[in-house]
């Protein structure tokens, strides 16, 4: 058969292709081609064009199996780059290529190698046997890996038991997914979303909550937020008998706190005498357990706070170090105490000390508020914390505040609401730490003890808000910010002289570290931390703090929009908290959240304060929002 057509090799990007010349542009210096690979046409410049100089059979003779490493390997032995016209040279004559089929099938295979061969710069250059091995290794991997997330589609296809050891890497990479990471498999995510006849990541969780892949705790939210209980460390401490011989000096006390609580910082201990009560408010003190050097607190320093949710916290310490280190009732503790003798609702002296206290009870803020009218030492503290705070208030600029809305969970891990409606059990308990902490802060500048205390400007432009609604609540606007320094000021949100927050440390790790500040001054007579140590720490959390209160925040809301969801809740109460150029910012305060609506989605103006009646589509927990979201007014 006789051969008219012109076969051209052209460069097109870092690839290899054979085609027929249609036309040759002489002016432009560009050849028009019909690429045999693929029928279809493309331009290339003169300069990327080869001339096919052996002659070549047109019938298809069917070449052998192109195995490329003998290949690569009698080219490596000469050198280890070639000219293209050259390359293909050498193909032709190891693989005894004779027709123009056999060149364009050598020539796909090549363009399809990464193994042995690259074209650079018009030039192809060979891969050492180095480089060879370990592509050859990655590629053995690769093809592992394939087979691995292919098996694990089909068990969960098939119904099977999912082995979570044998298809650890299916799982990891379904977490990267969830956590918000941009490098996953879209396809094998794809995959999993079509067996699962899943429409939306929420779909997907619940497939794979019923395929045991997830527990029934599992939220993509808590991945994406690094929100885990995943602690570096094993817990080595154990003080089963440590403190059993301190029974005789073991101060009785009680704790008062939610009913789901579990890491009980603080106590109380009243007793009445002749003609004065003795108060003492014990803070858990865990110094002699371990210090601020050990593991323990240095992924604390990196947590900074207990995050709580209705099914999970997230703690500052793991659950099994919090057991030994909380108030827990029916065990004795180390604390520090602060002793308060109390003469006609006034304080006459106060002193702090090391103590041990044995735990007789922990009260939930329901049993204690029943307490407060039976009893009479409860009583008194009821009186006396009323009278700690209106002479408090006097100075402060906040002397209002709204009830504490959080969502909890029952047993069966389903959500609702609780709101904590004003008990007095609350505010004694409240006004009770509020003190201690002050007391705390003034024995430090006292006795010249650095510390981390907690100063609030006064709020000179403050602009409060009373909102008439069941319950009544306010809103705050133009509030001076706290800061956290070495350096006493007065704290005008509380009205204080100064303030340091210590009642906490197994919640808080800044708390922990004024615990064992003040532990050490008690023992030694001298501080454990300086001022410039204490200075750099809080200049190091600074931004942790405020990231991890914006991690809270999220955490707070994703429940509550969690909440809606199983409520099948779409229509909502709120009030408008700021006008912004081409939004307002909603405050719901039923379920304590902010969220915003869109101007041009309003039926009228609206000012701040002034209420709202909102529906919305549907809520986006991945994104934390309330979408097409539009007033009902």
């Amino acid at each position: 058969m006789v051969n008219n057509n012109k076969y051209l090799i052209a460069e097109i990007g870092s690839k290899l292709y054979l085609g027929i010349e249609n036309s040759f542009d002489k002016k432009k210096r560009k050849h028009t081609l019909t690429l045999l690979s693929s029928s279809s046409k493309a331009e290339v410049l003169s300069k990327n064009i080869h001339d096919l100089i052996p002659t070549f059979k047109l019938e298809d003779d069917k070449i052998a199996d192109l195995e490329f490493y003998d290949f690569w390997l009698s080219l490596l032995e000469v050198k280890n780059l070639y000219k293209v016209d050259d390359f293909i040279d050498q193909a032709v004559k190891f693989f005894s290529i004779q027709s123009i089929s056999g060149v364009n099938t050598f020539l796909v295979e090549f363009n399809a190698d990464f193994l042995y061969f690259k074209f650079i710069d018009k030039n192809i250059y060979l891969n050492s046997k180095e480089v060879v091995e370990k592509i050859s290794e990655n590629i053995s991997k690769k093809d592992d890996r394939a087979r691995i997330m292919e098996s694990f589609i089909q068990c969960l296809s098939n119904e099977s038991v999912i082995d979570e050891m044998k298809y650890s890497l299916p799982i990891a990479v379904i977490k990267s997914y969830f956590s918000g990471s941009k490098k996953y498999s879209k396809s094998f995510i794809s995959l999993l979303m079509k067996i699962s006849a899943s429409e939306n990541d929420e779909d997907l969780v619940n497939f794979l909550k019923s395929k045991k892949i997830f527990d029934a705790t599992f939220e993509p939210f808590n991945l994406a937020n690094n929100l885990n209980n995943n602690f570096s460390y094993k817990n080595n401490i154990s003080l089963a008998s440590k403190f059993a011989d301190k029974g005789d000096l073991a101060i009785k006390a009680f704790t008062v706190d939610d009913s789901s609580t579990y890491d009980y910082d603080d106590a109380i201990t009243i007793t009445k005498l002749d003609n004065s009560y003795i108060l003492y408010v014990h803070i858990t003190n865990f110094s002699d357990l371990f210090d601020y050097k050990s593991d323990f607190a240095l992924e604390a320093k990196n947590r900074l706070n207990t995050i709580y949710g209705p099914i999970e916290n997230f703690n500052l310490y793991s659950d099994d170090l919090i057991s030994e280190m909380s108030l827990k009732e029916g065990f004795i503790r180390k604390a520090i105490s602060i002793r308060f003798e109390i003469k006609d609702y006034e304080i006459i002296s106060a002193s702090i000390e090391n103590t041990y206290i044995s735990i007789v009870k922990n009260y939930s803020y329901e049993e204690f508020e029943l307490l407060l009218k039976n009893k009479e030492e409860f009583n008194f503290l009821n009186k006396l914390t009323k009278l700690l705070y209106e002479k408090r208030i006097k100075d402060a600029d906040f002397k209002l505040f709204n009830s504490e809305v959080s969502i909890k969970a029952d047993k069966n891990n389903n959500l609702y609401l609780k709101v904590m409606k004003g008990l007095d059990s609350y505010k004694v308990i409240s006004e009770l730490m509020i003190l201690t902490n002050y007391y705390f802060s003034e024995f430090f500048i006292e006795n010249k003890i650095p510390g981390l205390y907690r100063n609030q400007k006064k709020s000179e432009d403050l602009e409060v808000s009373t909102i008439d609604d069941n319950p009544e609540f306010y809103f705050y606007r133009k509030v001076s910010p706290v800061n956290i320094s070495t350096t006493p000021s007065p704290h005008f949100g509380l009205g204080l002289k100064s303030y340091i927050q210590m009642t906490s440390p197994i919640r808080r790790y800044l708390d922990s570290l004024m615990i064992w500040q003040l532990d050490h001054y008690l023992k030694e007579n001298k501080p454990l931390f300086s001022d410039e140590l204490l200075n750099e720490a809080s200049l190091t959390n600074i931004n942790s703090l405020s990231s991890n209160k914006d991690k809270s925040k999220k955490n707070q809301k994703f429940w509550v929009l969690k909440f809606l969801i199983q409520e099948e809740i779409k229509f909502l109460s709120g009030y408008i908290y700021a006008s912004l150029k081409d939004k307002y910012v909603v405050f719901f305060n039923e379920f304590n959240f902010f969220d915003s609506i869109m101007k041009k989605n309003c039926r009228k103006t609206y000012y701040n304060d002034d209420p709202i009646e909102v529906s919305f589509d549907y809520i986006d927990l991945k994104n934390l929002e309330i979408k097409s979201i539009s007033d009902t007014d």
